[in-house]
């Protein structure tokens, strides 16, 4: 390996260490919107900050491959210390111009999301929801319907009954020439 690099090599470098600064500010803010996102849920501390320290290891990973990549694709894995100020230069900039702008609209993009995430459950659950609830209503029919029909025989039964017992004691009255058995009038025959 030859320790000189082409100016164009050098250029190619230095654009693709900016560029990649420049998108790794960008995927960063997105996790800064999830930092102001917790915040205003107020999530648990813990949770937070055991959230933070995930996603500051996986940036850092995958920022250490993405240099890799850029150093093997452009000088052939030669480690290049200008490199890295062209990356930092990147990530500045992402900071001063479209993360500054971002970072100002932060509320109004958790806005945004929050009523795009509510407009997804609507559209994922509300079939769900008709669904269990078409089933529960059929459910709950179906119960009562069995109560009512229960409750429709046993009166019934209690009908038939009462009509027979009707019945005799009408047969009674007209053998007893029109008079009420003394069941019918509350007291009972002494003998």
């Amino acid at each position: 390996m030859t320790q000189y690099l082409s100016q164009q090599s050098l250029l190619c470098l230095l654009a693709g260490a900016f560029l990649l600064g420049f998108a790794v500010g960008a995927v960063y803010q997105l996790f800064l919107i999830r930092r102001a996102a917790f915040v205003k849920m107020q999530i648990p501390r813990l949770l937070s900050v055991l959230w933070l320290n995930l996603e500051d290891f996986l940036i850092l990973v995958a920022t250490g491959f993405a240099v890799t990549v850029l150093f093997y694709a452009v000088v052939s894995g030669v480690p290049r210390l200008m490199a890295i100020p062209a990356l930092g230069l990147g990530l500045f900039c992402w900071r001063i111009t479209l993360g500054r702008l971002i970072n100002s609209a932060t509320d109004w993009i958790l806005g945004l999301l929050a009523r795009l995430v509510r407009r997804i459950q609507v559209r994922l659950f509300q079939p769900v929801e008709r669904k269990i609830r078409g089933i529960a209503h059929g459910l709950w029919k179906c119960w009562t319907d069995q109560i009512t029909r229960r409750r429709q025989a046993r009166m019934q039964k209690q009908a038939e009954t009462q009509t027979a017992d009707y019945g005799d004691w009408l047969e009674r009255v007209l053998l007893t020439e029109g008079r009420l058995p003394d069941e019918m009038n509350g007291r009972t025959k002494e003998r």
